[in-house]
């Protein structure tokens, strides 16, 4: 069991079991109806703006963005120009880059449970708080979802084969999985697309066979007319027409 599942069944085990349970202090309430009931006007209070909960509930690191408009963070490059194709490829889009010659240091925040998307933030100066700038998405990633733990497992992965740490080896294993994961589904349609000519061609020939079993005498009589001169199939014909 790796540490997100036993995150999300400790935080199932906390809703669905402990909240139900009857508050020890208090009879016939909940330990959740306990909680309800302790919040000033029985609703939570809701957050303005949630980029504030960035600053409490993630963690945060100085970096330095490089050329390119590129930010280095765990062995893994991030840009702010990285955007998805229909087909899932990542491409580069200078429109949507809002680092792109930005010179300076700034804080990145991330959730260690997703790593694949990074929160960029200005330096707090002279007693001002930071400014929120945008998302920056790993380019060496094609998962939609990898937490910090799960990625240091495949940099341990990577060592044992013997490959250097680089975003070249992990962007080579990336595209490997992609392109074998097209590649049985190309298969899979070109066994779909066999089975299905193989299907139609028996329809035909079932359907020739039926015909000609409805009508036998006009078969026989089709076949000797095209026959050569002279052979036993024409001489049938021959006969079949004078009697018409």
């Amino acid at each position: 069991m790796i540490y997100e599942e036993y995150d999300r069944k400790l935080v199932q085990h906390f809703v669905d079991h402990a909240n139900q349970h009857l508050y020890p202090r208090i009879k016939n309430q909940t330990c959740l109806q306990r909680w309800w009931n302790g919040i000033p006007g029985g609703e939570p209070r809701q957050i303005e703006d949630e980029r504030k909960l960035d600053i409490c509930l993630m963690k945060d690191e100085e970096k330095t963005v490089q050329k390119y408009g590129c930010v280095a963070f765990e062995n893994l490059i991030y840009s702010a120009g990285v955007k998805r194709d229909e087909q899932g490829y990542q491409h580069y889009d200078k429109n949507i880059d809002f680092l792109s010659g930005y010179d300076r240091k700034v804080t990145v925040r991330y959730d260690p449970s997703n790593i694949v998307k990074l929160l960029v933030y200005t330096l707090e100066q002279d007693g001002q708080p930071s400014k929120y700038l945008g998302v920056i998405r790993s380019r060496d990633l094609s998962d939609s979802r990898l937490s910090l733990r799960e990625w240091k497992e495949r940099e341990k992965q990577i060592r044992k084969e013997g490959k250097a740490i680089d975003q070249t080896s992990i962007l080579a294993q990336q595209r490997d999985l992609h392109d074998f994961a097209n590649e049985k589904f190309k298969e899979m349609n070109q066994n779909k697309r066999a089975k299905g000519k193989a299907k139609t061609l028996q329809n035909r020939k079932d359907e020739h066979q039926r015909i000609v079993n409805q009508t036998p005498d006009r078969y026989e009589l089709s076949k000797a007319l095209l026959a050569p001169a002279g052979t036993s199939e024409s001489a049938t014909a021959d006969r079949s027409i004078g009697f018409i």
